[in-house]
């Protein structure tokens, strides 16, 4: 399963009904808020001392060490392999349409995908993938499960560039290919958010047929690391 959202423009088609969940969700559990002024720098200084031998003088010299953005996205997306949680929200002309809720944990996915009045709550294992409504029974969809590491395509963008960075907080633009996001068209750029070397959102906008949707991601460590295991009943 891959949960994704992110920024540029790209066509594909949309399916904003949670009532129908034999259609798997796709779930990278990833890509966010757009691009906030961020990033890491360093500066030191040296200053020579008036003598009485020569006039006063000043040699100043500042160094700023900014990250690597491709390092700096391998190591993120590293060190969420052990499993994180997830927010995903997509806008369309303004309006929400759908949110994504959930986690990844030890090859397993378990969220609850709500639109309008509709949700429907996953989970997807090595064993199999079930989906239930609301006070419903769970019960099995067809088809092999997704248990890859949903962000692993994230790791390959096209290009990538810092676009800003102060203190631990940084701001990473990369052009992926429009499928690594789950859509057709062109390539698609995606603002990544960084602080203290965590990614901690993603972000794009599309349009889409017209239609102005907006794909915005927040990721976070596990609050809850317990088994995702196949539902009982």
């Amino acid at each position: 399963m891959t949960t994704t959202m992110m920024m540029t423009t790209t066509r594909t088609k949309t399916d904003s009904s949670a009532g129908s969940y034999t259609r798997r969700p796709h779930v990278l559990g990833a890509a966010v808020a757009f691009a906030l002024l961020l990033s890491g720098c360093n500066s030191h200084g040296e200053v020579t001392s008036p003598t009485a031998e020569t006039q006063p003088t000043t040699d100043v010299t500042t160094a700023i060490s900014q990250p690597d953005p491709a390092e700096l996205l391998a190591s993120a997306l590293d060190n969420y392999r052990d499993g994180y949680e997830f927010v995903a929200t997509i806008a369309v002309n303004d309006q929400e349409a759908v949110v994504q809720t959930g986690r990844w944990l030890d090859d397993a996915s378990q969220l609850t995908v709500r639109s309008g009045d509709g949700e429907v709550e996953y989970i997807v294992n090595a064993a199999g993938q079930w989906a239930r409504l609301p006070d419903g029974d769970w019960e099995e969809i067809d088809g092999a499960p997704e248990t890859t590491f949903p962000l692993a395509s994230m790791a390959t963008p096209q290009s990538v560039e810092l676009m800003a960075a102060d203190g631990g907080i940084a701001t990473v633009r990369a052009l992926y290919p429009a499928d690594t996001m789950g859509l057709t068209g062109d390539p698609v750029e995606v603002v990544l958010d960084f602080r203290d070397g965590v990614l901690v959102g993603m972000s794009f906008t599309a349009d889409i047929d017209g239609n102005i949707t907006e794909s915005t991601t927040s990721l976070s460590s596990l609050t809850n690391a317990s088994p995702i295991t196949v539902p009982a009943g």
